[in-house]
C-alpha cells in the first residue's frame, strides 16, 4: 500500500497540509494494517510497503557523501520530517502490532510517466521536456548540487526485490537506495551532448538550500546484500531513455506538452541514443538530405 505523499518543494509551500496528509494518512494505513488480522479472524496484519526518501537526512550532522542507513536524521524540511515519522512508525507497528512493514529511502527518482510535481530533484525530468521543445531550461538549482537519483524501472524492480525478500533475510525495515550521483551541471552536459545547441542557465532559489541539506551520494550495501537491490542505469543511460520516452509523449498530444509546461513539438524528432559521438555516426550514414544531430525540431 502506498499513502499519497506531498512531495519536498511543496510540502514547503504548505507545511500543514503536508504533515496533515503524510503524517495521518501513513498512521491511518498502518492502524488499518495491524487491525485487519483480528477482523479477518487470521491473526495476521497486513503488509504495507511505503517509500520513504533522502529527506529524512539533514547534513550536518547526517555526512553528505556515502551516507549510510544508520546515519543521524536530522530533517530540513516537513516532507523530511514526516518520512522520518513513518520510518519510525513502521518500525514500531512491526514491532509491536507484527506488521509487515517495508520500505526504501529514494532519491530522485528520473520517470517520464508523470510531468514533474513538485520536487526538488524534478528539474533532472523537466531539463528533457525543456531540451526537445524551447532548447533553452532555467534550472532551480546551482550547477554543483549534487543528488543521488534512480532510474523509475530500477526503483520498480528494486521494490519487486524488497517485497519478495524472506522476512528473515531482512537486517531492517527501511533501506537506503541509489543508482547513481549527478550535478545540475552534469545533467546539462549529458542532455547537451544528445541535443546540440541545448542551453541551461542558473536560477538557484529555496530549493537549493534544501538539496545541499541532504546527501550527495548514498552507501546503499545494505541493500544490496540482503535483497539484491541492482540498478542497472547510470546517468548517460537515463539521459538516452528519458529524451526517447519524453519525445514520444510530447508528440503524442499537445495536452502532455501542456502538463509538462512547454510548447508542443512540431515536425520529426531524430531520437539518436549515446550522445553526439553516436549522433555524428548517424548522421554520416544518412543521405545529406536528411541527416541531423538534432533530436527535435523547434517550435
Amino acid at each position: 500500500m502506498f499513502p499519497r505523499q506531498k512531495k519536498t518543494a511543496a510540502g514547503e509551500l504548505n507545511p500543514a497540509a503536508a504533515l496533515a496528509v503524510n503524517a495521518g494518512g501513513t498512521s491511518n494505513v498502518l492502524s488499518c494494517a495491524a487491525s485487519q488480522g483480528a477482523h479477518s479472524g487470521t491473526g495476521t496484519p497486513a503488509a504495507v510497503f511505503s517509500p520513504s526518501t533522502i529527506a529524512v537526512y539533514g547534513c550536518p550532522p547526517a555526512p553528505r557523501n556515502a551516507c549510510g542507513d544508520d546515519a543521524v536524521q536530522r530533517p530540513t524540511t516537513m516532507y523530511g520530517l514526516t518520512k522520518a515519522h513513518q520510518e519510525l512508525l513502521g518500525d514500531y507497528f512491526h514491532k509491536k502490532a507484527g506488521v509487515d512493514y517495508r520500505s526504501f529511502r529514494l532519491p530522485g527518482v528520473i520517470s517520464a510517466d508523470a510531468p514533474p510535481g513538485g520536487g526538488t530533484t524534478d528539474y533532472a525530468c523537466a531539463i528533457f521536456a525543456a531540451a526537445l521543445t524551447t532548447k533553452k531550461f532555467d534550472c532551480y538549482l546551482s550547477p554543483g548540487a549534487e543528488l543521488p537519483f534512480a532510474h523509475m524501472e530500477d526503483v520498480l524492480a528494486g521494490a519487486s526485490r524488497l517485497l519478495s525478500a524472506p522476512g528473515a533475510r531482512l537486517s531492517r525495515r527501511t533501506y537506503s537506495v541509489s543508482g547513481f550521483s549527478a550535478t545540475p551541471a552534469q545533467w546539462a552536459a549529458a542532455v547537451a551532448a544528445r541535443v546540440p545547441g541545448f542551453e541551461v542557465s542558473y536560477s538557484p532559489d529555496f530549493r537549493d538550500g534544501i538539496a545541499r541539506s541532504w546527501p550527495a551520494s548514498l552507501d546503499d550495501s545494505c541493500a544490496r546484500a540482503d535483497w539484491g537491490w541492482s540498478p542497472r542505469r547510470g546517468l548517460e543511460e537515463t539521459a538516452d531513455a528519458m529524451l526517447s520516452r519524453v519525445d514520444s509523449l510530447l508528440r503524442a498530444s499537445d495536452a502532455a506538452a501542456r502538463a509538462w509546461g512547454v510548447p508542443p513539438l512540431r515536425g520529426r524528432s531524430v531520437v539518436v541514443p549515446g550522445g553526439i559521438a553516436a549522433a555524428a555516426v548517424s548522421a554520416a550514414s544518412s543521405s545529406p538530405a536528411v541527416a541531423a544531430t538534432s533530436l527535435s525540431a523547434a517550435p
